[in-house]
């Protein structure tokens, strides 16, 4: 049922050789590449002494991808355990079988797949992470989740494809969600800190025509064409979800520091004189540049991190690809520039912007007027909102996404419990 061969005998095909004392009989166990159904039984039956285990392991580390395999550690383990992860042919096998090789790949810290065509695979398909009948007229399709016609386990590579994209695409709007979160907060922070406030235009824009339509805009991005050797990542808080949020939120911070202090020391420049308000007037504080500023640096750079989170990477298609996301942005930003850099209209006034002077509404008064920002100073805010952009998406492309990006990510994927066997 199974063979067994000294370690001199053939080393590339990756056995070993360990005695192990029972009843005084010294036995020679070997890593299998097929075994069938009495081979695993007799397996099972047979404990794994300690020091046969550090043997065996050693065999198992070798063989693996990444990470490192789970070991039993103390204790006993049968030999069948020690041994599921240098097996490749299971042969023979009844359908309670086939789920004890499923469930024992799956103790181990393994993502298992199975693939069946028959009623005597549906226990194994129901069993493992991912199940795929082969065919639409047999008992495997009421418990596998997913069904293919075709007969070949092609489709397989679909479903990881699929899912790799999917999953990118929830972490995409769940960063998304996050940096917006930080992002308001961050500038909310500096309307009180001026005593500003945005007009309900301007939330409505943001809010409505922003966040809840880009959210459903990055949930249609396509899968990318072929499947990659690589996955996305699956944790929250891991390194490389982490410096895509964090990097481009204090980036964004930095940037708006720089229009702060660029129009904060123009000549022109009037202090909102937020004293001469009442805590309950709240519609008289958006009418200054404080207010304008923060309106276009966030709105450029809301609008803009949902592009940032959409980069197709290796599991999707690029976000210029995604038409509806393409053409939210589009719209956004033609009408921001068009605001930013254009003369005062019956738009910049429903916002309460500062590009006309205000002497009419209080606490502007002819004595105490509100100037119309310049043009050149304009430009300035909007150089540095496209240099912000940039450095932005050079910081996801390059540094997240690219060569450092992916070091971290395989030097943190060697502590995951989940490992991955060289096919």
């Amino acid at each position: 049922m199974f063979g067994a061969r000294s370690r001199g005998h053939d080393r590339k095909k990756r056995i070993w050789t360990s005695a192990d004392v029972e009843d005084g009989e010294a036995l020679t166990f070997v890593a299998l590449e097929s075994v069938t159904q009495r081979a695993l039984e007799w397996l099972e039956d047979r404990e794994c002494s300690p020091d046969l285990r550090r043997v065996l392991k050693g065999s198992r580390d070798s063989m693996l991808k990444k990470g490192k395999a789970l070991s039993s550690g103390k204790g006993q383990s049968s030999m069948a355990w020690e041994l599921m992860t240098n097996i490749r042919i299971f042969a023979r096998m009844t359908p309670t079988g086939k789920v004890s090789v499923v469930e024992s790949l799956m103790s181990q810290g393994l993502i298992c797949a199975m693939v069946g065509d028959g009623g005597n695979d549906s226990g194994a398909l129901r069993a493992a992470h991912v199940g795929m009948a082969l065919s639409s007229a047999t008992a495997a399709t009421v418990v596998a989740p997913f069904t293919t016609n075709r007969g070949s386990v092609a489709p397989i590579a679909d479903i990881c494809r699929e899912g790799r994209g999917a999953l990118a695409t929830s972490f995409a709007g769940y960063k998304f969600c996050v940096h917006y979160g930080l992002l308001n907060s961050s500038y909310k922070f500096v309307n009180y800190y001026y005593g500003t406030s945005q007009t309900m235009a301007a939330n409505y824009f943001q809010d409505i025509g922003g966040f809840l339509s880009l959210s459903y805009a990055m949930t249609l991005a396509k899968p990318a064409p072929t499947l990659v050797g690589d996955r996305p990542t699956s944790s929250l808080f891991s390194v490389y979800t982490m410096a895509s949020v964090l990097g481009m939120w204090f980036i964004n911070i930095f940037c708006l520091q720089a229009v702060f202090v660029t129009v904060t020391s123009h000549e022109d420049y009037v202090r909102f004189p937020v004293h001469l308000v009442l805590i309950t007037q709240w519609w008289k504080l958006s009418r200054n540049w404080e207010n304008t500023c923060v309106f276009f640096v966030y709105s450029f750079q809301f609008f803009w991190s949902a592009v940032i989170f959409s980069f197709g990477h290796l599991f999707r298609l690029a976000w210029y690809q995604n038409a509806i996301l393409f053409a939210f942005v589009s719209a956004a930003f033609g009408a921001l520039s068009t605001m930013l850099l254009g003369s005062a209209n019956g738009l910049t006034r429903v916002f309460h912007l500062a590009l006309e002077p205000e002497d009419e509404h209080e606490p502007w008064t002819p004595t105490n007027p509100c100037p119309a920002m310049p043009y050149s100073l304009r430009l300035k805010v909007f150089a540095t909102i496209v240099a912000c952009m940039i450095t932005s998406g050079v910081w996801e492309k390059v540094i997240v996404q690219g060569n450092i990006g992916a070091w971290v990510r395989n030097r943190c994927r060697r502590m995951s419990k989940h490992i991955t066997v060289r096919l």
